[in-house]
């Protein structure tokens, strides 16, 4: 099995996470394409989730086959966090640069990288189009699919997670494999051609409330799978 297949395997038999009467409930659209994997979903519907998974499946590779298996992911968590990788992967200083041109930078350093790596690996793109315009998010689908057309050799994979028409859009002729997470499972092709619906007041307000329900929803599934429910480890 392709190794990128093999990361979304382990959520399609998740079902008490992903099924559709768990807290983060996802519709997998098989494609011709096993080496790009697109993720979308509203806010708070569970892709960070997903991503952690893949992330977790991904270091029980190495194990298995008993080579070496890289998961590199580029996202906020890691743009958020103190210290020398956060600086490594996205340089610049939002007090001073555009929030765009260091999205861009990280997600060309991320090609980059790929370009250069001579080992198995993934890269993981999770919402790399923070703080582009309109444009810009088609240019960043254009450039994405311009890659994922001519993978390296050793790029097992390519995941490109996100809220944008625009960038889903040059990818989906490719044909890749697609992922839908929350309350809005409707196919990507779907999802991309129909005009957005905007968000009420109440619902813009309420996205926090949202979010905490949804993880406290899926805390309590990790906590009920422990050894010792008392003593959970946080997911």
């Amino acid at each position: 099995m392709p190794l990128l297949l093999d990361l979304i395997d382990q959520v399609r038999q998740d079902e008490e996470l992903f099924g559709a009467d768990g807290p983060c409930p996802v519709r997998v659209e098989p494609g011709a394409n096993p080496r790009l994997l697109l993720v979308t979903g509203a806010n708070a519907g569970g892709k960070s989730l997903v991503c952690r998974v893949l992330n977790a499946r991904a270091h029980e590779i190495p194990k298995e086959t008993g080579g070496r298996f890289e998961f590199m992911r580029v996202g906020m968590g890691k743009r958020t966090a103190p210290g020398m990788e956060r600086a490594f992967i996205f340089g610049g200083n939002e007090d001073r640069e555009s929030t765009g041109r260091i999205s861009a930078n990280a997600v060309k350093g991320g090609l980059n990288t790929c370009r250069g790596r001579k080992h198995p690996h993934v890269l993981c793109l999770d919402e790399p189009d923070i703080g582009l315009s309109e444009e810009m998010q088609g240019g960043l689908g254009a450039a994405l699919a311009a890659f994922a057309a001519d993978l390296p050799a050793h790029t097992e994979g390519l995941i490109v997670v996100t809220h944008s028409r625009h960038v889903v859009r040059p990818l989906l002729p490719l044909a890749p494999w697609c992922l839908r997470a929350g309350d809005d499972l409707r196919p990507t092709a779907e999802w991309v051609a129909a005009a957005p619906v905007p968000a009420t007041a109440e619902d813009f307000l309420g996205l926090g409330a949202a979010a905490t329900a949804r993880l406290r929803a899926v805390q309590a599934v990790l906590d009920a799978r422990r050894p010792d429910p008392a003593a959970p480890v946080r997911g």
